[in-house]
């Protein structure tokens, strides 16, 4: 698991973290803590590069506290690069107020959700 250090973070704050797993043309990251300004930029890097590899990459927004609208730039990019590739781009659902970010500004219908990695 990589632990990217948000600079904003306050003491006593969980890291942001993800994992990578990866298995053949798929892979699939875990994200947990809080996608933002301070975080994003790491992670679309891993993101892009899986997308270039990989046919299929899958999102995991489970363990996702919060994310801002870098985070959600982030994913529309990386959805793009996917699609101009002729690459599958998953996101997992998030708790709620992850998919409420998501619903209330649209990127929701321009995504594909699932509910499971699997």
């Amino acid at each position: 698991m990589e632990i990217v250090r948000n600079p904003f973070m306050h003491p006593g704050e969980e890291p942001f973290r993800f994992e990578v797993d990866e298995d053949g043309e798929r892979a699939t990251v875990r994200i947990e803590g809080e996608l933002d300004l301070g975080t994003a930029d790491g992670l679309a890097v891993t993101l892009l590069d899986l997308v270039g590899r990989h046919r299929t990459v899958t999102v995991d927004l489970r363990g996702l506290d919060f994310m801002d609208s870098t985070g959600i730039s982030m994913l529309v990019e990386c959805n793009a690069a996917a699609a101009a590739r002729g690459s599958a781009f998953y996101v997992v659902r998030g708790p709620e107020r992850v998919q409420r970010v998501l619903a209330i500004t649209g990127v929701d219908a321009h995504l594909v959700l699932i509910d499971d990695p699997d």
